[in-house]
């Protein structure tokens, strides 16, 4: 008989179980919130991961909402639908303060602004699994299971565009009929203004038949196909011809093109926020001069280009830079310089050069910028540090840095909630 034991939940991690104390341990429980008391059952015991399944809510959090989503607990794509948006919100502001709590950087979390513009049919990229299963009627498509390599049998996804998320059925239907089906492990899926895109990872060569249906899927359904038989560098369109993806900024009225692999914000109403707040918290004048570091494809260079003399975005994604190059032309902005740069160690190249640069602006990876900016904050001295961060964490850290290190101020943060129902989280910070 398994053992039932009843938890008082006191907090919660960022893949969406509670966390509760008993009996001298810690403990993690599905499907429960901050403040309930549930009843749950031991589902692991080791001395380290200490793990139990709700199977009743005692008392619960006025917190708690009813899952949309019929996958929701098996799909690993979702981990807060039973947390109410507002809640979400919280749990990450408080998320942020902590992080900075623990690396000696003050901020109250009643400081902290945050804003969850879009929470359901935002995610205009995606990256399905694919498995052919004839004990389950033959080719599944969807999100990976939570904490497993199964993939989610699903007809539907509530955070997906909606564009993308009535793909699915036709995707089933689709690669049942393709002879290759076995050697199909995913697809990436990306929407732009006026049309949609999949990518078709294969591991073993596609026959005429298959690439004559899939060329025929694409027509059928507006989509642009892409087929990808190995690395990144192997991605190549099934047709030349076709519009490219793109989207706009509302700021600035810019049109960012990019490819189906390329990283954007997956949350269009989300990005528009944050180019909003970027532009606010650097306080722009025609007479700055601003650097970019990480700059991408140039989502916040161009909307900042709009209000400056000149800007500068490094990255050191070759690819990368050179469509941002491309949608700089393409917008005519004459003032924009994007260089491809080595961000990960000390700053050498055509960009170390004696120009001065009042602000600065930065979008890093979930590592973060510490050597960079330990390295360059020194020499430039900006007025303004604009510090936008998918990592609470390493953002705490070099918010540390920057403080502690070089004396500037924690000025302002707002929290803007990207990921819905997931625990990502989206950060800007300003210091001066």
């Amino acid at each position: 008989m398994l053992t039932a034991i009843d938890f008082s939940i006191t907090g919660l991690t960022s893949n969406g179980r509670g966390v509760a104390e008993h009996d001298g341990a810690t403990w993690f429980v599905d499907d429960a919130l901050p403040g309930e008391i549930v009843r749950a059952t031991v589902a692991d015991k080791r001395r380290r991961v200490r793990k139990a399944k709700t199977i009743i809510t005692l008392q619960a959090s006025p917190d708690r909402v009813a899952p949309r989503c019929e996958y929701f607990g098996v799909c690993g794509g979702c981990v807060m639908q039973h947390l109410s948006i507002s809640g979400q919100l919280r749990h990450k502001q408080a998320n942020v303060v902590a992080a900075l709590e623990r690396h000696s950087v003050a901020f109250g979390v009643d400081r902290i602004t945050g804003i969850s513009p879009s929470a359901w049919g935002y995610r205009r990229k995606g990256r399905l699994g694919v498995r052919y299963v004839p004990k389950k009627g033959g080719v599944l498509v969807g999100f990976r299971e939570r904490e497993k390599n199964y993939v989610t049998d699903m007809n539907q996804c509530h955070t997906l565009v909606p564009e993308l998320s009535s793909l699915i059925p036709s995707l089933k239907a689709q690669l049942q009929d393709i002879s290759g089906r076995e050697s199909i492990p995913q697809i990436e899926v990306a929407s732009g203004i006026n049309v949609a895109a999949i990518v078709v990872r294969h591991l073993t060569s596609c026959s005429e038949r298959d690439l004559q249906q899939l060329t025929s899927f694409g027509r059928q359904q507006n989509v642009r196909v892409y087929l990808q038989s190995g690395g990144p560098d192997t991605i190549v369109p099934l047709e030349e011809r076709g519009e490219p993806l793109t989207y706009r900024i509302r700021a600035s009225g810019d049109t960012i093109e990019f490819l189906p692999t390329d990283f954007i914000q997956v949350n269009d109403a989300a990005n528009q926020e944050i180019v909003d707040s970027v532009l606010h918290m650097l306080a722009l004048t025609q007479t700055d001069r601003v650097l970019e570091l990480f700059c991408g494809l140039g989502n916040l260079t161009l909307p900042v280009a709009s209000n400056v003399e000149r800007v500068v975005g490094l990255d050191y994604d070759e690819q990368l830079v050179r469509r941002a190059k491309n949608n700089a032309l393409f917008n005519h902005k004459d003032n924009v310089e994007f260089i491809r740069a080595d961000l990960t160690e000390a700053p050498v190249g055509e960009w170390s050069t004696s120009e001065r640069f009042t602000k600065l602006l930065l979008d890093p990876p979930r590592s973060g910028a510490l050597e960079i900016l330990s390295t360059i904050v020194p020499t430039l001295a900006p007025e303004r540090i604009v510090y936008v961060s998918c990592n609470p964490e390493t953002l705490a850290r070099d918010a540390a840095t920057l403080t502690a290190g070089f004396g500037y101020r924690l000025e302002a943060i707002q929290v803007v909630d990207m990921f819905a129902h997931t625990g990502h989280v989206e950060t800007i910070a300003l210091f001066v």
